[in-house]
């Protein structure tokens, strides 16, 4: 077998494992951080969640940003 094949097969179940792990513990982390909630207007609101979800959206971006504007250009 040569070395490309070899590659060419490990490499797509290397990405599927590497998200399947970031994904699981994504979700493991969001599932824990909802019993952490805040008594407000007597309801109880998973305030770790909102906090953390918050961050995701807008700071993933942000940072993106942030880390390809210096990239010269062609």
């Amino acid at each position: 077998m040569s070395s490309n094949f070899k590659f060419s097969i490990l490499f797509p179940f290397l990405a599927v494992l590497l998200i399947m792990l970031y994904g699981g513990t994504l979700g493991v982390t969001f599932i824990l951080l909802n019993t952490i909630k805040l008594n407000a207007f007597g309801e109880q609101i998973p305030i770790a969640v909102i906090v953390l979800g918050s961050s995701l959206v807008f700071g993933v971006p942000i940072v993106a940003y942030l880390l390809t504007r210096n990239e010269p250009t062609e």
